[in-house]
């Protein structure tokens, strides 16, 4: 079947535990380096500076009605800021 273009592009997310992309985020850790200057040996990858349990946090906040998962940003950097990697090779941040 045809989708009736010439072109066509598709574009779409992983979604996925704050402990799965933990390891995919600057140069990645690991469970075991939570809370460490340890990271998994490698390039630093996937540094979009994308915070996804923030999305679920307002998500859950805005369809569920959930009040508490309103401030997105303050909850997310309490859960994640012990296991992302947020420190900037090129500028040295």
């Amino acid at each position: 079947k045809s989708l009736g273009k010439k072109s066509f592009g598709i574009f779409g997310e992983f979604y996925v535990t704050p402990e799965r992309y933990a390891t995919m985020t600057g140069r990645g850790r690991d469970h075991a380096m939570y809370g460490t200057n340890q990271y998994i040996d490698g390039p630093p990858t996937m540094n979009g500076g994308i915070v996804y349990s923030y999305y679920w946090y307002m998500f859950t906040a805005f369809v569920y009605g959930k009040p508490q998962y309103a401030d997105g940003f303050a909850l997310a950097y309490e859960e994640e800021s012990n296991m992302l990697d947020t420190y900037d090779q090129a500028s040295g941040q």
